[in-house]
């Protein structure tokens, strides 16, 4: 009995402390989600921000204290594996954007230079005074190749402020998983539109640390594979488009709780272990009761 209490209080001041939050995680109040493209010149007509966010209404959270015990007394690993899957969903975040662009270039003639300079994903979401705030925010630069030929995205500045997925209170570090993509828009010479996917790829920003801002140089190591530009509609002879793409995010930011527990649990044997254990305990309790009943 003294083994089963031992391991019962053990698993019930870890999930106690890990109930209560990092105050700058799991906001998801007033969330809007943009993409927003930066120019050289701005020189003609302006797409509209598109915003998807994608997630749950944020859920009400309350700490669940010294209640676990009496629960893990009576259904052992059960009710301990739920409390384990609900703190796993919280600890993911997803959200989504896209947006439209007709300016990739700079003008109609076939020598012309790469217009646009920058990409941003950008999270908002409202604090505690109702105010909205930047969450997180991702800027790539456009990069050509020394051909002229290929391009590929380079993230020069990156900063989570307030994580969508939810943090216990000494994380202090988040993953970023980024999911690509570039869908091109063009007219041929046959006076054909054409709609294709010309660029998918994926990010995973590792050990974000929250509230500090990351330059190119600390995100070098993140950089996209090259690409094909942006095809040019034919117009007339010599004379091409802008250039028309649309670009989408998908983004996930997760704390790696499971393993983070199971890394961190005291003692030598990793916490389902534990968990097995108690529920190995509780079956001899019960067969030992059963067994003087009789």
């Amino acid at each position: 009995m003294n083994r089963f209490l031992l391991i019962t209080l053990a698993l019930t001041s870890l999930l106690t402390t890990s109930c209560i939050k990092n105050k700058f995680s799991y906001h998801r109040k007033g969330e809007e989600v943009v993409i927003n493209f930066q120019h050289e010149r701005n020189n003609h007509r302006f797409i509209a921000v598109s915003s998807v966010p994608m997630m749950e209404l944020a859920e009400n959270t309350r700490g669940i204290g010294m209640i676990v015990a009496p629960y893990l007394l009576k259904t052992g690993y059960d009710v301990t594996r739920r409390v384990m899957d609900k703190r796993n969903e919280k600890a993911v975040g997803k959200y989504s954007a896209f947006n439209s662009d007709d300016k990739f270039y700079r003008n109609l003639s076939a020598t012309t230079s790469i217009n646009l300079k920058s990409i941003d994903v950008i999270r908002f979401v409202e604090t505690n005074q109702s105010e909205q705030d930047t969450a997180s925010l991702v800027k790539f630069k456009i990069e050509t190749s020394a051909d002229g030929k290929f391009m590929r995205l380079v993230p020069y500045e990156l900063m989570v402020n307030y994580s969508k997925a939810r943090m216990d209170l000494f994380d202090k570090n988040i993953d970023m998983n980024m999911v690509l993509s570039i869908d091109a828009s063009w007219v041929d010479s046959d006076m054909e539109q054409n709609i294709t996917e010309i660029f998918r790829t994926e990010i995973l920003f590792r050990n974000i640390l929250l509230r500090k801002k990351y330059n190119e140089k600390d995100l070098s190591k993140y950089k996209t594979t090259w690409m094909p530009l942006i095809p040019r509609s034919y117009l007339t002879e010599e004379t091409y488009g802008y250039g028309n793409f649309t670009f989408k995010a998908n983004v996930t930011e997760y704390d790696d709780y499971n393993k983070r527990v199971k890394d961190e649990f005291p003692g030598e044997s990793r916490f389902y272990d534990y968990v097995d254990q108690t529920k190995d305990v509780i079956d001899n309790i019960k067969f030992e009761r059963n067994a003087q009943e009789y």
